[in-house]
């Protein structure tokens, strides 16, 4: 790969990175504001009621931290 194409490849690499991060932290920020998550994911009812609770607070969190380490 000449010098030119891999600066490209490098610079659309970091864009896709901080774009995903940018995804994943906005969804984390929309879930943490919005009370009716749990709501919304017991409507898919993919999980038992048991673990709607500790689900809807742990993806929001785990969204922040992938999200951060994609910008990072």
């Amino acid at each position: 790969m000449s010098p030119d194409l891999t600066l490209v490849a490098g610079a659309i690499g970091v864009s896709v990175r901080v774009c995903l991060g940018a995804i994943f932290l906005h969804a984390a920020v929309g879930k943490l504001r919005n009370h009716a998550f749990i709501g919304a994911l017991a409507g898919y009812e993919l999980l038992p009621r048991w673990a709607l609770v500790p689900v809807a607070r742990a993806l929001p969190i785990f969204e922040l931290l992938l999200g951060g380490g994609l910008i990072a």
